[in-house]
């Protein structure tokens, strides 16, 4: 059976500081599962009377000599929380809803993911002996390797 990732959310601070937490260790969430959303290409079509096909003008009118520009991406992670009380979910919401964050996703020592962008947390989904936390990150667009 594969292991999940490691999370470590990095928190922009006011003044430029950044507080770090690594979400086993520090804060007792369990990654459950993660997904992805790549951006959508901005492009930009014209429909020509009496031509056939549409002309493509994505690359020519950023003027940036045919760089292809993008929207944001999304990253969803799902913790699950044994034991979960409402000051722990309280915690969690206080440190990372609405904030600007830094999101590095390590799978051992093979590879790393870094995703910058704003968090929200959605409502605890309690279970019997547990609950699920979901952090959605809008992801900035060419800030993810």
């Amino acid at each position: 059976m594969a292991m999940l990732p490691q999370v470590e959310l990095s928190v922009f601070i006011r003044g430029g500081a950044e507080a770090a937490y690594k979400t086993e260790d520090d804060l007792g969430l369990y990654l459950k599962s993660y997904s992805y959303t790549p951006p959508e290409v901005k492009t930009e079509y014209v429909s020509v009377p009496g031509r056939e096909g549409d002309l493509d003008f994505t690359e020519s009118l950023y003027g940036d000599n045919g760089t292809v520009h993008y929207g944001n991406g999304t990253l969803e992670l799902v913790f699950k929380v044994p034991d979960i009380n409402s000051y722990q979910y309280a915690m969690v919401v206080a440190s990372f809803h609405g904030h600007r964050v830094t999101a590095h996703i390590t799978n051992g020592f093979t590879s790393s993911f870094v995703f910058v962008g704003r968090l929200s947390v959605s409502p605890l989904e309690s279970a019997k002996y547990s609950g699920y936390i979901t952090m959605t990150v809008n992801v900035e667009s060419r800030r993810n390797a």
